[in-house]
């Protein structure tokens, strides 16, 4: 089984626009060594991941306990957990449908069905594991199945290509009803392995219909993220999850963009905004993001999201003991805590911010002053020269 939130039958029904949502993770492989076994080079040195099932077992919790911007009317779950990620799965995870081939195919195809009850539907594809590029350019890439390398069929077979997924979701005949904002998170490498150079025939079955049709324009609102760039990896910790995951959910938490009309929201240019800060900055990471103008939107948000700060009290001899607060114009004084020298998170909301600070017995004294705080900040604030 794979669909775990079914509220379709809903007041309103289908006559009202929803989210609808399919979230793949795969880590335990049939036909790959186990995590923590060697690699074997008759499967492309590729193992299970003791970490994807992890990851998008999160993301399907954020969606499923998050008021969004159109009510969650299906969620549609694929897992294969590793025994090292048992303990973090969710206890609602043992309804997940297992991601083999057929039931990716079969998931998407009823996800795309989902989407044809409104236009304004909101539609999300998430995927962690492995995958990898017949060549060069996003339509290359692809997601591979649980049961990848298995006996009796061509080495691709179970895999689907990324492009199918995006493009089958367009708009294919003139009355198409498919929901128009739609987002794609592709948590995988795109390595391009050598043993893919000698095939001579790459092709793999679709799992949707792409339908050329004169006339009928691909008007989506869309936002796709990469975790990696052409023939680079995407890392995990074992037990932990990807790093890619960790970055996203950090966005939808934290990130945000203030409209003039509709308030705050979390949409696909203040999630790439917070990527751009947070994950590019990680060691050998790099993500790609493709997003229309404008973009989907996810969730609207009555205030703006608080900015996790990061604040660096550069060690000096007497920086000891010092007490950190932030004066702002409409919000007025925020005190902080005595801090050591070292690297402190400070929650702010977002604003212009006079940085002040003391130590025992004196008075606050300004040391940065017109400091902006903004969900996509990139840099921590490094405080020096202490009164």
């Amino acid at each position: 089984m794979a669909l775990l939130v079914d509220n379709r039958a809903a007041p309103g029904g289908v006559a009202t626009p929803g989210v609808h949502a399919l979230v793949v993770g795969v880590s335990d492989y049939a036909h790959l060594p186990r995590h923590d076994d060697p690699p074997d080079p008759a499967t492309w040195n590729l193992c299970s991941i003791g970490a994807t099932s992890l990851s998008a077992a999160r993301i399907a919790t954020w969606l499923s306990g998050t008021a969004l911007v159109h009510q969650l009317k299906t969620l549609r779950v694929l897992l294969s957990p590793t025994d090292v990620e048992t303990a973090g799965v969710p206890a609602w995870a043992a309804g997940a449908g297992v991601p083999t081939r057929a039931n990716l195919a079969r998931a998407l195809w009823d996800w795309h069905q989902d989407c044809q009850d409104d236009p304004q539907s909101v539609a999300l594809f998430y995927y962690a594991g492995h995958g990898f590029s017949r060549g060069r350019g996003d339509v290359n890439l692809l997601l591979s199945c649980s049961d990848l390398f298995a006996p009796g069929g061509p080495r691709l077979s179970n895999t689907i290509a990324a492009s199918n997924v995006f493009f089958g979701m367009a708009p294919q005949t003139a009355g198409d009803r498919i929901a128009r904002q739609q987002f794609f998170f592709f948590d995988c490498c795109r390595s391009y392995p050598e043993e893919m150079k000698a095939f001579d025939d790459r092709t793999v079955a679709p799992a949707l219909d792409v339908l050329l049709t004169e006339g009928v324009p691909d008007n989506r609102s869309y936002g796709r993220w990469f975790a990696a760039p052409d023939n680079q990896a995407a890392y995990a910790s074992i037990g932990q999850g990807t790093r890619f995951e960790k970055a996203v959910s950090d966005a939808f938490l934290r990130a945000g963009r203030k409209k003039l009309v509709t308030g705050w929201q979390l949409d696909a240019e203040s999630i790439t905004a917070r990527l751009n800060a947070r994950y590019a900055t990680l060691p050998g990471q790099m993500m790609v993001p493709d997003a229309s103008s404008p973009g989907p939107v996810l969730r609207r948000m009555p205030a703006a999201p608080d900015v996790d700060l990061e604040v660096i009290l550069d060690p000096t001899a007497s920086a000891a003991g010092r007490e950190v607060g932030f004066q702002h114009a409409a919000m007025g004084f925020v005190p902080g805590t005595l801090a050591a020298p070292g690297r402190h998170t400070i929650m702010l909301r977002p604003g212009e911010y006079d940085v002040k600070v003391r130590g025992p017995g004196m008075q606050w004294t300004a040391v940065l002053e017109g400091q902006i705080v903004l969900p996509d900040v990139e840099n921590p604030w490094i405080l020096r020269g202490w009164p």
